[in-house]
């Protein structure tokens, strides 16, 4: 087939696919790196209250105490509840079943109906176990796309400060 035959619909279905799981790889990339650093964060916290050293600075006053033994109290609870290790996990694997599809993507330039439908039936069963998705961090990875393809800043979504800086935590 001859370039001068390949229809503007079958360069637009590649880039489609390709955008979506560059946006997936992005996506999963920055849930992962949030609740492995949460998990590390509450380790590392309670770890140090834990020894006699955090014990020794903490006996100062019993307000501290109960304050640093709550926290730490707290802090347990909503990594148990969060399972941030198992969630690390499943986005590391989301993760690369997005970069295993990408490196599939990448040897075509154009799809044709067929093999589009062959691709998106993967992107589907990789969408299939994932958990719902958090809209702030999705719209983040949208405008990174943008700004990696050089793409117009006119289509950038817009976020506000609180969506940036609290959006990880509700969907």
């Amino acid at each position: 087939m001859q370039t001068d035959d390949i229809a503007e619909e079958d360069y637009q279905r590649h880039w489609d696919l390709l955008w979506n799981t560059q946006l997936g790889i992005r996506y999963h990339m920055h849930m992962q790196n949030f609740y492995s650093k949460f998990g590390k964060f509450v380790t590392a916290f309670t770890l140090i209250l834990s020894t006699s050293a955090g014990a020794a600075i903490i006996a100062t006053t019993p307000e501290v105490a109960k304050f640093a033994a709550f926290s730490a109290a707290m802090l347990q609870i909503i990594e148990l509840v969060m399972d941030s290790k198992s969630k690390t996990s499943l986005h590391t694997s989301l993760r690369q079943r997005y970069i295993n599809l990408e490196s599939e993507l990448s040897q075509y330039e154009h799809f044709t109906i067929t093999e589009a439908e062959k691709f998106k039936s993967i992107k589907a069963s990789i969408e299939v176990e994932e958990p719902p998705i958090k809209f702030s961090i999705i719209e983040k990875c949208h405008n990174e796309l943008m700004k990696v393809h050089k793409l117009d800043t006119e289509d950038k979504q817009s976020i506000s400060w609180f969506r940036r800086v609290f959006g990880i935590w509700y969907s």
